[in-house]
């Protein structure tokens, strides 16, 4: 039986490489290639596995280990990472992709717990696909329709208390949960057709102003992260060092988010450099005495050797002469 599609999202392509450089003219300028790791699926072409599993790659060998020991969160990023596939791949082969990334990062009785997690989240996604059928999708937009709603919500979380632990349940789903909830009550008040409208608003403001201290950290994230990025570029600008700016962060955020922050620093820099060797290249051929045709040619062969479908879009914003 197939998992249900709908449940996941994705992105992308693969590249091109070998034929085209063998049919490349003599006069493309050499330049180093950097050829991204071919993705599962085209979907995921210029992605990285969610979840950032390789962080937790060096967890203390246990003979047993519950739930509290695993990075729950993190794996059920990584599962619905490669869910997102299904369609362009076979259950079994997602599961078997999922399974070799758990391997990859975990070890030991971590690994296997992370298989038996993996199972039931498989089967939690069966039965939540099972439960929308039941349910219908009628009646969902109208004040009416508050009941269906609500009854999807209580479903579902019925549905994550007979797969998953306490603990589990707390990591994996706490904060879409408080969300839901604060969103269900809000929506509630706006299709009350008993309530004014300056009762509504009266409504819509005491909710916002009770905000579970959780959901008014993540709706005040993105303010955060500004301010400490502009701090961060304030410090590159007086000279800090790559360990101010991870103390920094650590300080602010945790080492955890400091580690993702210092490697996408990393794969920014790298970026950087290609396109320094992209534009060089490119001002090679521009300059040289071939015909536009022929320039047009040997740019569009540069291109296609030296970044995916994915990035190729990106490529217009660095090519002003």
């Amino acid at each position: 039986m197939r998992l249900i599609q709908s449940a996941v999202l994705g992105l992308g392509m693969l590249c091109i490489a070998w034929m085209v450089w063998q049919r490349a003219p003599e006069n493309v300028p050499t330049v180093s290639i950097h050829t991204p790791s071919p993705a599962f699926a085209r979907s995921l072409q210029g992605t990285e596995p969610d979840g950032q599993l390789r962080f937790f790659a060096n967890l203390p060998a246990r003979a047993t280990v519950s739930s509290a020991d695993l990075p729950n969160e993190a794996l059920k990023r990584m599962f619905d990472y490669y869910l997102s596939t299904l369609g362009e791949a076979d259950e079994a082969g997602v599961l078997r992709q999922i399974g070799q990334e758990i391997d990859k990062n975990l070890r030991g009785a971590h690994a296997l717990a992370a298989r038996q997690l993996l199972d039931k989240y498989v089967g939690y996604k069966k039965a939540l696909a099972q439960l929308e059928q039941e349910l219908g999708r009628a009646g969902q937009t109208g004040e009416g329709g508050m009941d269906s709603i609500r009854k999807r919500f209580d479903g579902m979380r019925q549905l994550r208390e007979k797969f998953f632990d306490p603990r589990q349940q707390t990591d994996m789903f706490g904060f879409e949960e408080a969300y839901d909830q604060v969103a269900l009550s809000q929506l509630e008040v706006t299709l009350n057709n008993q309530l004014s409208e300056v009762q509504k608003t009266q409504r819509l403001n005491a909710l916002q102003a009770n905000l579970p201290s959780q959901v008014k950290a993540e709706l005040d994230a993105p303010r955060q992260v500004l301010m400490l990025q502009n701090r961060v570029d304030q410090l590159r600008e007086q000279g800090a060092s790559d360990d101010e700016i991870y103390r920094l962060r650590a300080q602010k955020v945790n080492p955890q988010a400091a580690d993702r922050l210092a490697e996408l620093d990393r794969e920014e820099a790298v970026w950087k450099n290609r396109i320094a060797q992209y534009q060089a290249a490119r001002q090679q051929i521009l300059k040289s005495s071939n015909s536009p045709a022929q320039q047009q040619g040997a740019l569009q062969q540069l291109q296609m050797l030296q970044f995916s479908d994915q990035e190729r879009p990106r490529l217009t914003a660095y090519e002003s002469e």
